[in-house]
Formats: structure tokens, sequence, C-alpha cells
């Protein structure tokens, strides 16, 4: 787990609750926000990220934190709102409404 339950991300406005999921791209996490709200962070898988060479691991992050606009311009009732995009540490973020 790249991230443990009750760590703090982004000067500390979402708190991990715990791993939703994992795929060999990515990692997605229950958080909560600053009022308590639960949101989703998704981000990159380490391990996979780790195995990369520089130019692919660039190419990867870039497709990833183009997902985040993408998503934001949708506004359907099936599609998760998308809140924000941020990096901690060298991971890139995105934040999405919990379902």
């Amino acid at each position: 787990m790249t991230w443990a339950p009750g760590q703090k991300l982004h000067r500390d406005k979402y708190e991990i609750k715990r791993e939703l999921g994992r795929g060999r791209i990515g990692i997605t996490y229950l958080a909560t926000n600053r009022d308590g709200k639960e949101t989703v962070i998704k981000t990159l898988n380490p391990d996979l990220l780790n195995q990369l060479g520089l130019e692919d691991r660039n190419y990867l992050e870039s497709g990833f934190l183009d997902e985040a606009p993408k998503l934001a311009r949708c506004q359907h009732p099936n599609i998760v709102l998308m809140i924000e995009s941020f990096k901690e540490g060298d991971l890139p973020c995105i934040v999405m409404e919990y379902i």
C-alpha cells in the first residue's frame, strides 16, 4: 500500500481511510476531506513507476494528468465528478466524488 489509513495528503486536506482497489497502473483510495465528506483519490501504482525508465514514466504520468481535465468536462449522472488534481511527492493524484 502506498498510503496508510490516517495518512494526510495535500497539505492535510485529505485523510486516507483505506485502499479501494489496485491494478497494474493505478491505485484508488477512500479518503475524507476536511469537512468529513468521503472522496476517492486515484494515483499511479508506484511499483509500476519504479520499473519504468524516465521517458516511459513521464509519458504515463502525463497521460494520467491529462485525464483530470477531461473528466472535469464530463457532466453526466453516470460519470463521477472530478474535484481536483494535485501531486503528492512524486505521485500525481486525481480526487473524485465517492459513490
